[in-house]
């Protein structure tokens, strides 16, 4: 167990009256059992094509003898794969999206740096950066001739302040394919065309040149929570992202509040989850992820963000965790939601994307390219920022933390699988609905061992030409494995309601689908 501030301290700050019932509520929030008290195990469910992982139990209606384990994804040894090299990249650069341009394949970067400059008399934070790579290792800068830089446009400067909060890539709007939010919360961090702080629209061609449509969010509302808790929560906080939800179908915007009571120097963050059907409308920020008793007991001040995604059939959410080890720290853990809504925590809350040793370039803080993982192949890429947090480690230097962008690697699927040792364990589905013949697994069977499935009727007895030794065993590593038995595909099996039991020898299971 990692623990920052002492666990004593966060549990006695959590017996205070005027704070005990944040933490206690969202205790229960994080009690699967308390929040969903009816058993489900033998409703149906209805699947389609894509993956079902395992990540969560929705799926599972009883196992045995079986576990799940969490994988963190393996760091590239080219790591960092982007560095400070101009001028206007110094002293950090910060990752915000990383793209895979679907037709050529090559990769597509937006980022920032954390420098102050002038341009035209008028000083700036943070320019926004653009880069390419055909190979995410090897990265080319190209001289945009945008924006000024010491005299000179040769550069590959986007935007000259601000803070990117949104990339969307709508191809089907020829008039705006490519839409992007920047946040300018100082007039340092706001070009000279705004006014007034607050989120703000922009629309380009090519992603690479753009126009500032409107304001999105403006400033200066304060929260509903009283006295110490008041924050300008319409700030949205300094790590938000907006996104569009495919399965939603409509705009999504994470965001950050804060309770403003200081422990060693910083408040406890959590998440707010807002929607809009234009971007510009929004609903009311609702709180989707807040700390509770377990993680003060572990030294978890708070959550610095929460970036949702869906991937195959459910969303994954990954989270920002925030602790005081004695300086700032933060690493990633992972959350699931079956509706994009409602999030819950994952795998115990173990680490997923580790912080790098004492002596490395990442020992303190770690973030994950906010489109999120990207697909290569039969792996999952994750582009994330690093960083030595000087600025915390010595209070007071004024030094500014370097930052490096890493690149790390997971199989396809593989964020947690379910583990049969050698003494054999079995896993049993709830009752699926689907269409489709044809049962694939992503597995990784281990010598000697095998991985079959039975096919259930509505009673829990396997259909005859579907028994687990009917079934021929599969075996080896792969993504992409289909199971059959003597008798074929699922064939007939697919007309009515059935259960799945997976039988694991040696074996993980990430995820299954039917086609």
């Amino acid at each position: 167990m990692v623990t920052g501030i002492p666990p004593q301290a966060a549990l006695e700050l959590a017996e205070d009256p005027a704070w005990s019932r944040y933490f206690d509520g969202w205790g229960a929030v994080h009690d699967d059992a308390f929040m969903h008290p009816i058993d489900v195990a033998a409703w149906p469910v209805k699947i389609d094509h894509r993956r079902q992982l395992f990540v969560d139990d929705y799926l599972i209606a009883e196992r045995q003898g079986v576990r799940r384990q969490l994988h963190q994804p393996e760091k590239h040894p080219a790591n960092p794969v982007l560095v400070p090299e101009h001028a206007w990249e110094h002293p950090a650069l910060v990752l915000a999206y990383c793209l895979r341009d679907e037709h050529t394949g090559s990769f597509r970067l937006w980022y920032r740096s954390r420098t102050t400059y002038e341009e035209n008399g008028r000083t700036h934070n943070w320019p926004n950066l653009y880069a390419e790579s055909s190979d995410g290792i090897h990265w080319e800068r190209p001289q945009l001739g945008l924006y000024d830089w010491e005299g000179s446009k040769d550069n590959n400067i986007i935007l000259p302040a601000g803070d990117l909060r949104g990339l969307i890539h709508e191809p089907q709007d020829e008039q705006a394919p490519w839409k992007a939010v920047w946040e300018h919360n100082s007039p340092a961090r706001s070009p000279e065309w705004i006014t007034e702080e607050g989120y703000y629209l922009y629309t380009s061609q090519d992603g690479i040149r753009w126009e500032v449509a409107g304001p999105m969010i403006p400033y200066g509302q304060r929260s509903q929570l009283g006295g110490e808790l008041s924050l300008p929560l319409s700030r949205l906080g300094d790590t938000g992202h907006v996104r569009w939800d495919p399965e939603l179908q409509t705009y999504v915007c994470d965001a950050k509040g804060t309770l403003r009571r200081d422990i060693q120097g910083s408040g406890h963050r959590f998440r707010l989850q807002l929607e809009s059907d234009d971007l510009f409308h929004w609903s009311r920020p609702r709180v989707v992820a807040f700390p509770d008793r377990d993680d003060l007991a572990q030294g978890t001040l708070g959550f610095y963000g929460l970036l949702g995604v869906p991937y195959e059939s459910l969303w994954l959410g990954f989270l920002r965790v925030h602790r005081e080890e004695p300086w700032k720290r933060v690493d990633v853990q992972l959350m699931t939601s079956r509706d994009g809504r409602t999030w819950g925590r994952a795998c115990d809350r173990e680490t997923f994307l580790p912080l790098g040793p004492e002596d490395s370039w990442e020992p303190d803080y770690s973030e994950i390219n906010h489109q999120g993982p990207l697909l290569v192949d039969d792996q999952l890429w994750f582009f994330y920022r690093g960083s030595t947090m000087l600025g915390h480690r010595q209070r007071g230097s004024g030094k500014e933390s370097p930052m490096a962008m890493g690149l790390a690697t997971l199989r396809r699927d593989g964020f947690a699988s379910m583990v049969g040792d050698e003494a054999p364990g079995q896993i049993t589905t709830r009752p699926l609905t689907f269409s489709g013949r044809q049962l694939h697994v992503n597995a990784a069977v281990g010598a000697g061992g095998s991985l079959r499935v039975a096919v259930l009727d509505q009673q829990g007895q396997p259909l005859s030409d579907f028994t687990a030794e009917h079934c021929r065993p599969v075996t080896g590593d792969g993504t992409t494995q289909p199971v059959n038995w003597d008798a074929g595909d699922l064939g007939t099996a697919s007309r009515q309601q059935v259960r799945l039991r997976f039988h694991l020898q040696s074996a993980h299971l990430y995820s299954f689908w039917i086609e």
